[in-house]
């Protein structure tokens, strides 16, 4: 945690906040009452920790990267390769990907391991459009 307490503020790894799976309602005011957090706040500080925290340079393939972007920050469900990949369906990502992201797709692991973990590996598909509806609420 940083010293005020928020989880987002914690080095720059998805790690330091699982916001797909655990997004932060209510903080703390001084008087140590647990105050709700607007969503609107929670938002805008999931957009700048992932903007901080997602290599995005490092996308296997650079073609991917406004589809991944518009899933991340806007929740514009990707394509059927994204999804496969962004729910650790490995079976669906490789009958999904084309020939390019094919050969690409033990980069593909290691960028969302390495470089993009916790809202790029949500495990399931309900979570993903969770995760669409809330960013375009």
């Amino acid at each position: 945690m940083a010293s005020d307490g928020l989880p987002w503020k914690v080095g720059k790894t998805m790690e330091a906040w699982n916001w797909a799976n655990d997004p932060p309602e209510h903080e703390t005011d001084e008087n140590g009452n647990r105050v709700l957090i607007p969503w609107e706040t929670v938002r805008d500080r999931y957009r700048e920790h992932v903007n901080t925290s997602v290599s995005y340079g490092k996308i296997p393939n650079q073609k991917m990267v406004t589809s991944i972007r518009n899933y991340a920050d806007y929740g514009i469900m990707p394509g059927h390769f994204l999804t496969a990949l962004i729910t650790n369906d490995l079976r669906g990502t490789f009958n999904r990907a084309d020939p390019t992201n094919r050969a690409l797709i033990p980069e593909w692991l290691t960028w969302t391991w390495n470089y993009a973990p916790g809202i790029f590996s949500v495990n399931s598909r309900d979570k993903m459009v969770e995760h669409c509806r809330k960013m375009r609420d």
